[in-house]
């Protein structure tokens, strides 16, 4: 009886070591590395949709001179650069309003990778049956417009136009929820200024004009 019992106690003392064992597995191996494949193919399908967004943009003809003014003084130097702000703002919000559409028709989707890829071992990953996670996103994207200033050449400098965009995404899956920021730029166009330029700029739209400092 007393074999018997202890048989018992030894069969239940294992189990409790082997799920204990899996259960710290899971947390500290195969949880962190299905994680790490969500975050990849969430920032591939974002990265792929912006790319993608960017028809409505290619779509349209860019030139310099429509979005800047640039004066000159007398002696051939730079006097002052005007920002046309209502154009590059409507192609700010062009972009915008294209990416979030498809940000919102990807709501949900599945992460599909082998099962050896949980073991967190290199040469056990390509293997295995399929393992797949649902995954639900919540995604946000905002646009900025940029520019920069750049030497080029002797007394020549690049003026560079670029839309940002930031897309911040919260992904949830059975286990866990997670954020993630996946930023982009898009060129605008850009344009030689000959001669010196100022130290300051003027940007404005059709009913204001305002001093800003340029970047040096």
């Amino acid at each position: 009886m007393r074999k018997k019992g202890n048989r018992k106690i030894a069969r239940r003392i294992i189990a409790l070591f082997l799920l204990s064992g899996m259960t710290l597995f899971y947390f500290f191996v195969s949880r962190p590395v299905m994680k790490t494949e969500c975050e990849k193919e969430t920032i591939s399908k974002i990265t792929n949709l912006i790319n993608e967004s960017n028809d409505v943009l290619l779509n349209s003809k860019f030139y310099y001179e429509d979005m800047v003014r640039v004066q000159y003084d007398e002696g051939g130097s730079v006097s002052s650069i005007f920002l046309y702000t209502s154009v590059i703002n409507q192609y700010s919000v062009l972009w915008g309003t294209e990416i979030q559409k498809r940000l919102d028709g990807l709501r949900e989707y599945t992460v599909e990778f082998p099962c050896g890829v949980l073991t967190g071992s290199v040469l056990l990953a390509p293997y295995g049956k399929p393992c797949s996670v649902r995954c639900r996103l919540i995604s946000n994207a905002d646009v900025c417009f940029k520019q920069i200033f750049s030497e080029k050449g002797i007394n020549q400098t690049m003026h560079t136009l670029l839309l940002e965009v930031n897309v911040h995404t919260d992904f949830l899956t059975p286990s866990y929820a997670e954020g993630e920021d996946v930023t982009q730029t898009f060129l605008l166009c850009r344009g030689i200024l000959a001669g010196k330029v100022p130290s300051t700029y003027i940007e404005g739209g059709e009913d204001a004009l305002n001093y800003l400092d340029l970047l040096e």
